[in-house]
């Protein structure tokens, strides 16, 4: 599996913060091609966020529901939906198509539609599809715009830059399937990958730590979760998202993307914020790939912005490199 193909290994493994008051739905929606979604519809009120990722989101961003609708729904195949067995259904086209169920669902005319890692894609692909229904979106570490985008050093985060406890995860697991754990005993290994993936999604160790195994679905099992993500990035590949083919979007954008993202680079969120005709970047200084997880006043630039307002610490971005400005 490719560095990439790690990205969305369950963030389940946070643990639940307070709940917002308020109502709770929970239930499943069936998109038109018969697969079933499961979702959960926090709090009350406007505006309506729609948040793909819901089983390795939701512990995380669960405050945002305290002044807000906040709809949670785990992808196709994934966590706590249903399973789809035919990979030609599996594509980040069919998700734009089921977030599109969703907003139609929950009767919703506009949403906020937010997206983490290559869900990052996925909403930009739904806001180009659908601009009518977008109010305003975010992406928070999401994979770049194009296709094999090599961006310069500086704002990229390589391998050899990794700490030695991650170098060391990342090695017993590929011994691992080497002797080939992923098979034999699939849960077991998913929790030694779990552990790897926590450690390599969070800068700095401390939070990561925090985190319990999120392999409670079969469907995150790795020896599942593959075949999942290769059909996932095969599609990426074939839909990327010029600037040219947003350029008439006007909804705000907020991007969030940690300086030290080891799996969707820097550059990809510099890329995104000079991209749309009026977005911001949030960097976390000392953020990876979960950058909420490494700073959680996150949270607090989420709430501001779905509230009307930009984070005083969001800037304009204008140049690829920051050197630059």
């Amino acid at each position: 599996m490719t560095r990439l193909a790690v990205v969305t290994v369950a963030l389940a493994a946070c643990a639940h913060p307070e709940r917002p008051a308020g109502r709770v739905a929970e239930g499943f929606v069936t998109t038109a091609d018969g697969a079933r979604l499961h979702y959960r519809r926090l709090g009350s009120g406007g505006p309506v966020v729609v948040v793909p990722g819901g089983c390795f989101l939701e512990p995380a961003l669960a405050a945002l529901a305290r002044a807000r609708t906040v709809v949670f729904y785990d992808p196709r195949n994934r966590c706590r939906s249903s399973a789809v067995e035919d990979g030609a259904r599996i594509s980040v086209r069919a998700d734009v198509e089921d977030l599109e169920a969703l907003r139609r669902h929950v009767g919703a005319e506009r949403i906020v539609p937010v997206g983490f890692s290559y869900l990052g894609r996925v909403v930009a692909l739904y806001a180009r599809s659908h601009p009518e229904r977008v109010e305003r979106l975010v992406q928070i570490g999401a994979v770049s715009p194009g296709v094999g985008t090599a961006y310069p050093p500086a704002l990229a985060e390589p391998r050899a830059a990794w700490p030695a406890d991650l170098l060391a995860l990342d090695d017993e697991v590929k011994r691992l399937r080497e002797e080939g754990r992923d098979r034999s005993d699939p849960a077991g290994f998913c929790e030694r990958y779990d552990a790897f993936v926590r450690r390599l999604l969070v800068y700095r160790p401390a939070p990561a730590a925090r985190y319990t195994p999120g392999c409670d679905s079969p469907r995150e099992w790795p020896i599942n979760l593959d075949r999942h993500l290769a059909a996932i990035f095969t599609s990426l590949a074939a839909s990327p998202v010029p600037p040219e083919s947003v350029a008439s979007m006007r909804s705000p954008v907020l991007v969030v993307h940690g300086r030290h993202d080891r799996q969707a680079p820097y550059g990809a969120g510099r890329e995104w914020a000079m991209a749309w005709p009026d977005a911001r970047l949030v960097t976390v200084a000392e953020g990876a790939h979960a950058p909420f997880v490494d700073d959680p006043s996150v949270v607090d630039d989420l709430d501001r912005f779905l509230a009307g307002s930009w984070p005083e610490r969001a800037e304009r971005v204008r140049a690829l490199d920051p050197a630059a400005r």
